[in-house]
């Protein structure tokens, strides 16, 4: 049969890389700590589906878990767009064989319905099934109300899969996607208007009519339908190429290019950024780290002076300018050697790194000054921690950054991609985190937390003025350090 045969072939693929036999011991353990983790899910469902009503001290709690169930549905949609991997398989040694194009799409679609966000569903809706409707509605009901949300579950996998398909060649559509869940997200949550509430009674509606369950089924096929198109029209290596001339996503940038060198270097460096699989999944996820402000800043829970809100400060305008600087010489890892031997100057590469990593701070710091709604002290931690970081995190990031030697694959996506990662690159944000926290404290105990505050950008506001001493620091680091850098940019796995 053709399907196994392409799952052996690909099974080979895997289990014969270099890569498989190097993390082989790896693997195990977190298969391991997988089989406990997903043991324990399982405990946990059938425990909460046995005493939901209990739990959550409701007398309805099959009306209540549908209402969960929307927000489940909403936040599994959001995390699988950012997390999940997408189906692939290389075409390219079938194409010259007798096997229809059709056999090769329904195999790289079935590859892309087995996920563990599946597993997750399945363990999420199966006890509450049992132990929760099919006493109430009996079987025929109980069978079509999972049918229906697992066949939903489906539906929003394969969306996900068209959606990042189309984020290379349509970002408009995939954007407007995008902006259209999160408008809706901020309706729900300024309580303008309760969608969770009118969809969880419409699913009421259905389990006294369950056959009406049957319009997600259809719904998956329409959307598996809609892939299988998409894949057809694409067998061929240039049916994905934009249509227009220039980058579909990032344009010519000519304006950078007015700048002279310094800017043509950042031009080149936002283009890889963006036009590269990993680095653009991390670009995708950046708006995510936006919005971590409303766990500290819109919870009674942390006090107004208290450290943690430094911590949200520093984390919230600088997490995109982490993820770029601690790698930024990594990404370029693969063409290091043309950038040792050109007439560039390190330099001159370096400036233009700090000048990307400073404007996506100041971005960052201008996309949360609406934080301002909770106080006008957390738009003062903000503008503190901006300094902070536009002065002491990005130089010493690009320091650090020096003494990465393992280059980036930029092929693969970033999500559970830890390679070209290691244990340094977490260390090294303890001090850029618990410096400005602890010395907030500090102010705090002395009976001047507004001090610490002002010491906080103070400490930025110096480093800035010492930038130029401390971009040749980093060139000489760079220099001396080249031939083992170039070395290790070499190995690739």
């Amino acid at each position: 049969m053709l399907l196994t045969k392409l799952i052996a072939h690909q099974w080979k693929q895997q289990r014969r890389s270099p890569i498989w036999q190097k993390n082989l011991a790896v693997n195990i353990i977190i298969g391991f700590f997988f089989l406990l983790l997903f043991l324990e899910a399982v405990a946990v469902s059938v425990l909460l589906a046995l005493k939901w009503g209990e739990a959550f001290n409701t007398t309805d709690p099959i009306a209540h878990y549908h209402g969960v169930l929307v927000w489940y549905f909403l936040g599994l949609f959001v995390f699988r767009f950012f997390i999940q991997k997408l189906p692939a398989v290389e075409i390219r040694p079938y194409q010259h064989l007798p096997i229809q194009k059709k056999n090769l799409i329904n195999y790289l679609l079935f590859r892309g319905s087995i996920s563990f966000f599946n597993l997750l569903t399945l363990v999420f809706l199966l006890p509450f099934a049992l132990f929760q409707i099919l006493p109430v509605h009996g079987t025929v009901a109980t069978t079509l109300w999972l049918l229906g949300f697992l066949s939903l579950d489906m539906a929003f996998n394969y969306i996900i899969i068209y959606l990042k398909k189309n984020l290379a060649t349509n970002f408009k559509m995939v954007a407007v996607t995008v902006a259209a869940v999160a408008l809706l997200a901020m309706v729900e949550y300024l309580k303008w208007f309760q969608f969770s509430s009118v969809i969880a009674q419409s699913f009421n509606t259905f389990l006294t009519a369950p056959f009406l369950f049957l319009f997600f089924p259809l719904l998956a096929v329409l959307a598996y339908r809609l892939n299988f198109a998409f894949f057809k029209k694409g067998m061929y290596l240039e049916a994905f190429q934009s249509n227009s001339k220039d980058d579909s996503l990032v344009g010519n940038l000519q304006y950078l290019n007015k700048i002279g060198r310094l800017g043509q270097l950042i031009s080149m460096d936002i283009k890889l950024q963006l036009r590269n699989k990993r680095t653009r999944s991390m670009v995708m996820m950046s708006p995510l780290f936006l919005l971590y402000g409303l766990i500290f800043y819109a919870s009674d829970d942390y006090a107004k002076d208290s450290g943690w809100l430094i911590f949200a400060g520093v984390f919230i305008t600088g997490s995109v300018a982490i993820n770029y600087l601690q790698y930024a010489f990594a990404y370029e890892g693969a063409f290091n050697d043309y950038l040792q031997s050109s007439a560039l100057k390190m330099g001159e590469i370096v400036r233009a790194k700090m000048a990307l990593g400073t404007a996506v701070i100041v971005v960052s710091y201008l996309l949360t000054t609406p934080y301002v709604f909770f106080g006008t002290e957390i738009l003062l931690i903000n503008t503190a921690c901006m300094l902070f970081n536009i002065g002491f995190l990005v130089p010493g990031l690009l320091f650090f950054a020096t003494y990465n030697k393992k280059t980036m694959v930029l092929s693969k996506g970033s999500s559970f991609n830890y390679q070209g990662v290691g244990a340094t690159h977490f260390l090294v944000m303890l001090p850029i985190f618990l410096f400005p926290i602890m010395l907030y404290m500090t102010f705090k105990w002395l009976g001047h937390p507004n001090g610490g505050l002002m010491a906080i950008g103070f400490i930025g506001l110096v480093a800035l003025a010492l930038r130029k001493w401390i971009i040749q620091m980093i060139v000489d680091n760079l220099k001396e350090k080249k031939y083992i850098i170039a070395d290790g940019f070499r190995q690739r796995y």
